[in-house]
């Protein structure tokens, strides 16, 4: 429990610490949000590859650099986010294109692992999954993790009239607030409230720590801190006629949900490779993605709903 909160205390840190440096400059959160995503990519593929589903981490690496460049020069033609979306997923598919021809290019390479692993597959359908596995995870966790690209740099979509909508106000920094406050506030009381009264588990199955009171109380932590980024910015100069209170609280009570959900899809992953944590980077938290489970989720459900209910 010690070495849980120090470590928890040090990962506060470095996400204030991300929040500064983006005071400076945008792109360094950028920056460090791509290093973050490559590693929480290279952790899901590492974990996959344990259990004999053998992927391209090399390409799954470069995709998240590729994708934010495709964002840059797509944010500067003041391109519709909606057609951004469709570019970055067009941008998986020709880089699974990409490995199908390096799969054909190293069947002999290929064979072997294909004989390290004694898997019951086929040679042909070892080799079909690799390439379908290189391009879920470019989805999941990159793609959807790159969503808080588009919070980082909301202002800069002229179409979307912000500097009119919310002037005077940091709207970026309030749309990334309230997404990983949310989540995490969900993470923290379900893992307190969940250790605290136990009760009937979730989800056994899959995660057997779960539990429907850790559940019920992550949703109620994550509404109330949600809702408390929201109140703190009514103080700044956000108002009702901007973001209706009631717009949030449904927000809040979604993002719970997803981030369980999330969280539970992570679960399954480690559980068919076998694994408690993705790494143990973070000793007591596991790795990047054991951390991002739940944002990952939310960051692709807040940007659709934020552009559904609020621009």
């Amino acid at each position: 429990m010690k070495q849980r909160t120090i470590t928890a205390a040090i990962i506060m840190a470095v996400v204030l610490a991300a929040f500064l440096l983006r005071e400076v400059n945008g792109y360094i959160f950028d920056a460090l949000l791509c290093l973050v995503i490559i590693v929480s990519a290279n952790e899901v593929a590492r974990v996959f590859n344990r259990s004999g589903r053998v992927n391209d981490s090399t390409l799954i690496t470069f995709y998240p650099i590729l994708n934010f460049i495709l964002f840059y020069f797509c944010l500067k033609s003041n391109m519709y986010i909606k057609h951004i979306l469709l570019l970055s997923l067009a941008l998986i598919v020709a880089l699974m294109l990409v490995e199908t021809v390096i799969v054909l290019c190293t069947k002999k390479q290929l064979l072997k692992q294909y004989e390290e692993y004694k898997t019951t597959k086929t040679f042909a359908s070892f080799c079909v999954n690799k390439v379908l596995l290189t391009g879920f995870i470019m989805l999941y966790p990159a793609m959807i993790l790159g969503s808080l690209h588009f919070f980082n740099h909301i202002s800069d979509f002229t179409y979307l009239n912000i500097a009119t909508k919310f002037p005077d106000l940091n709207i970026s920094l309030f749309l990334l607030l309230i997404t990983i406050v949310t989540t995490i506030a969900n993470d923290i009381f379900a893992y307190l409230i969940g250790s605290a009264i136990k009760g009937p588990k979730l989800c056994p199955l899959i995660s057997p720590n779960k539990t429907i009171s850790g559940a019920i109380g992550g949703l109620l932590g994550g509404v109330v801190f949600g809702f408390g980024v929201y109140a703190i910015f009514m103080a700044l100069g956000l108002t009702e006629a901007m973001i209706p209170a009631y717009i949030i609280i449904i927000y809040t009570i979604i993002a719970g949900i997803i981030s369980q959900l999330g969280d539970i899809f992570a679960s399954i992953i480690k559980r068919k490779a076998r694994t408690k944590d993705y790494s143990s980077i973070f000793p007591g938290h596991g790795g990047f993605m054991d951390r991002l489970d739940g944002i990952s989720f939310n960051s692709i459900f807040s940007l659709v709903f934020f552009m559904l209910f609020i621009f």
